[in-house]
């Protein structure tokens, strides 16, 4: 699995999204994970999942999805 990470400045913490995607058996996930850094620590929520059946299919999200982030739009 690969991973990508974006940090954020927001008010007094700053927020974090993890992308976590590759192959699992014969399908492709892309697991994206929404969390925060702040004076008392680091927390992650639970991963929101989503499944393609093409390598292609999966890219392409990854792409747009970090795009939109390097962009300054957030999930």
């Amino acid at each position: 699995m690969k991973e990508l990470y974006f940090t954020s400045p927001y008010r007094r913490s700053t927020r974090t999204i993890r992308l976590e995607y590759g192959q699992v058996k014969k399908v492709f996930i892309l697991r994206t994970y929404d969390g925060e850094i702040n004076g008392r620590g680091e927390s992650e929520g639970s991963p929101s999942e989503e499944t393609f059946n093409d390598e292609q299919g999966l890219l392409k999200k990854v792409y747009e999805t970090k795009s939109g982030l390097l962009e300054g739009r957030w999930i």
